[in-house]
């Protein structure tokens, strides 16, 4: 099975994750297990990561609370469309609004910017 790199934006990406405790950040995350580009490899490392952690369980060995695993689907450019996404939300809190770049930007499906009509435009007429 070839992985393929996690922040390589120009492609499809399956990544799998493994809810654990991290002790590099001291806390309980999403940690990266590994990043295919095709389902078939990605759905069978799902399958290997699942019967590790249920010969732990079966096994006695203590695991961390709500410790599973989990994936997601990376389309080609979700990394640009989400910087994109915190760019205009820090913008709207810096209060730029009006600059027509901020139109530009491809946003995810979950953010769009809608404008009120500038008003001194409505009375010009």
């Amino acid at each position: 099975m070839a992985e393929v790199d996690p922040d390589d934006d120009t492609i499809e990406r399956f990544l799998v994750f493994h809810y654990r405790f991290d002790p590099q950040r001291s806390e309980r995350r999403h940690v990266l297990v590994a990043a295919y580009d095709n389902q078939r490899e990605f759905n069978a490392r799902m399958k290997r990561e699942v019967k590790a952690i249920e010969r732990r369980r079966s096994s006695g060995e203590p695991l961390e609370p709500g410790e599973h695993i989990s994936g997601a689907v990376h389309e080609p450019g979700y990394a640009r469309r989400a910087a994109n996404g915190h760019l205009l939300r820090r913008a709207q809190q810096h209060g730029v609004g009006s600059d027509a770049w901020l139109d530009s930007l491809e946003l995810p499906g979950n953010i769009s910017l809608l404008r009120s009509p500038d008003p001194q435009s409505e009375n010009r007429d």
